[in-house]
């Protein structure tokens, strides 16, 4: 118990001490109000007459006329925009069987994608605030050379997905 106390005493006498001889100067400011505002990403796609294509009577080398479709980012920060398509409905044969080109500008312009529809995969590119851009699209179906009599009667449904995210 004595040696208890003893502690006790060592230690209440350190504290004490060392209270005293640690004196510091110190001050102290602050900066009021800051805020924090998210910036937007926001799409708009526009499209000519032709879209959404409903085409009938396709046949092996038969190609759609030009159409056209714009994307802008109306957001207030800049994006990646990457297009893409789905197949939503119908058959994978005939999905398979179809092609996509597309242009940036016109239908005379930088060939940005010429290929299956199945699997297309467009950019990214970037796009910044009130930034357009225009790319020109056409469908056709390449004539292989061989039959392709199983594609008769076929029908596919797709959608194209036109995406904006953030870099």
């Amino acid at each position: 118990m004595k040696i208890l106390k003893s502690l006790v005493i060592v230690f209440a006498m350190a504290a004490l001490v060392g209270g005293l001889t640690g004196a510091y100067f110190s001050d102290q400011k602050k900066i009021e109000g800051n805020t924090v505002a998210a910036g937007t990403l926001y799409l708009e796609v526009g499209h000519g007459e032709l879209k959404p294509w409903t085409i009938s009577n396709f046949a092996p080398g038969y190609t759609t006329e030009w159409e056209q479709a714009s994307t802008t980012n109306t957001g207030s920060i800049s994006g990646n925009l990457a297009i893409y398509t789905q197949k939503t409905d119908g058959d994978d044969a005939l999905y398979d069987a179809l092609n996509i080109e597309v242009r940036e500008g016109s239908s005379e312009g930088l060939v940005l994608y010429d290929g299956p529809i199945n699997g297309a995969s467009i950019g990214p590119y970037s796009l910044d605030p009130e930034q357009t851009r225009i790319g020109w699209q056409r469908v056709y179906m390449p004539d292989s050379g061989e039959k392709q009599n199983d594609l008769q009667g076929l029908s596919v449904t797709f959608d194209e997905i036109f995406d904006l995210t953030q870099p």
